[in-house]
């Protein structure tokens, strides 16, 4: 069982309705990645990879290119634990996120940080989820220009 970090999203404000500032909001994504991909964690914390898919789902002006570009950071960090936290949440996203998402994805360079990090991560867990992902992810996506 995963201790959950904090109250999660539902508890920030912005599920039950009540508002926040653009400022608060404007790093919630941020936030909550880096909840998900916590060192702390020892195996990924599917309730937080949901807060995380939900934000992007309900907000993507207010979340969803903060959680992308928190998500490369992720996968780029040295400590294996951290990357592969992230490439399970990157790929969470990827299933449960839409088209918006899946262009930033293409846009911001994710695709080419998971290349590199199958080519210099030292770790072979790391080096195998990149491969796999984007394998899976160029089969999905083969037919639709312009996506990936």
């Amino acid at each position: 069982r995963h201790t959950r970090l904090g109250g999660g999203a539902a508890s920030m404000g912005w599920f039950s309705g009540g508002s926040t500032s653009s400022s608060a909001s404007a790093g919630l994504g941020a936030a909550l990645v880096a909840k998900a991909t916590s060192a702390a964690l020892l195996a990924p914390d599917w309730g937080l990879n949901t807060d995380v898919v939900d934000a992007v789902n309900q907000g993507w002006g207010d979340h969803g290119k903060d959680v992308v570009k928190a998500v490369r950071a992720q996968v780029a960090q040295p400590q294996p634990r951290v990357a592969l936290l992230a490439l399970e949440l990157l790929a969470a996203l990827m299933h449960n996120c839409g088209t918006q998402l899946h262009e930033c994805v293409a846009r911001k360079g994710v695709l080419q940080e998971l290349t590199r990090q199958a080519g210099r991560s030292a770790d072979a867990e790391v080096r195998n989820k990149c491969l796999e992902l984007v394998h899976a992810w160029g089969q999905a996506f083969a037919g639709r220009r312009g996506v990936l």
